[in-house]
């Protein structure tokens, strides 16, 4: 499984356990054997910790990031000027997400009117194997209250033939297209292999 970060947040250091003690201890209320956290205490954690707290804790989205205004500012305007630029291929691009840490950007597919998952938690999963028949660009695994639901992520090429003259789906779309019903064609014939896998 290929993981988003260099630092491997499976392990947390010494200072990071004690930190974390200290933030429960003083977040959290007594009464009798019930014990009630405070829901804001997540934000007060070091990242190590609410990386570690996580399913998938070296694949994890931390939404604690994207309060940072500013540098999400200059995090997006790296990314547009890449898929602005006449050069700029779907390698390329992928190239700039990983290297700049961009995920906020494919994690950022689960906010449009159709999906209704990953505000509990998100993971994303950079070159996830099908088999051996196929690579998704990149697996969301979103969590909302009716469990885990699963993204595919196909990326294509930005600036070459998106839209024919007429109006019809030009070859990177239509490629992209053909790329997913490949992908739900192997899902219906290989779901077994796909459930172990997950």
């Amino acid at each position: 499984m290929v993981s988003l970060y260099e630092r491997d947040y499976f392990k947390l250091t010494e200072e990071e356990i004690i930190k974390k003690a200290e933030i429960i201890e003083r977040n959290t209320t007594k009464h009798g054997n019930l014990e009630i956290y405070n829901c804001n205490m997540h934000f007060e954690l070091p990242k190590a910790v609410r990386h570690n707290d996580s399913l998938f804790p070296n694949n994890y989205m931390d939404y604690v990031d994207l309060y940072n205004y500013k540098k999400m500012k200059a995090l997006n305007e790296l990314y547009l000027n890449e898929i602005e630029n006449d050069d700029a291929t779907e390698l390329s691009i992928k190239n700039v997400i990983g290297k700049n840490k961009l995920y906020h950007i494919i994690g950022s597919i689960l906010k449009g009117g159709q999906y209704h998952f990953g505000h509990h938690n998100l993971y994303i999963f950079p070159e996830f194997e099908l088999g051996s028949s196929y690579k998704v660009d990149y697996l969301l695994v979103g969590l909302s209250s009716g469990g885990h639901q699963f993204v595919f992520v196909e990326m294509e090429h930005p600036n070459k033939n998106i839209v024919l003259r007429d109006g019809n789906f030009g070859e990177a779309i239509r490629k992209g297209i053909n790329q997913v019903n490949d992908w739900r064609i192997w899902l219906d014939s290989n779901f077994s292999t796909l459930y172990e896998i997950f």
